[in-house]
């Protein structure tokens, strides 16, 4: 099933770039290769990985942004853990 990524023509400029910021950033982060936590106390509790920390905050993120998302493809977020 092909997926489709609608962009505004302004916002088209550095979307290339910034996804594969994105892309790397998913990857030092679960691939471990980061070990100090990249959230503040306030963020999360002490001890949680960087993995879980990383997958609920951009679960929420989503949720937040479209929360009729899930209505429509629940199955695309398990791995946040959001359904």
């Amino acid at each position: 099933m092909p997926s489709f990524v609608v962009l505004y023509a302004d916002h088209g400029v550095g979307f290339k770039t910034q996804s594969m910021l994105l892309a790397r950033m998913f990857y030092l982060i679960e691939s471990e290769k980061i070990s100090q936590p990249i959230y503040t106390p306030e963020q999360a509790q002490a001890g949680t990985s960087n993995k879980d920390f990383l997958r609920q905050f951009i679960g929420n993120l989503l949720h937040t942004a479209f929360p009729n998302l899930l209505a429509y493809v629940p199955c695309y977020f398990y791995w946040l853990n959001i359904c």
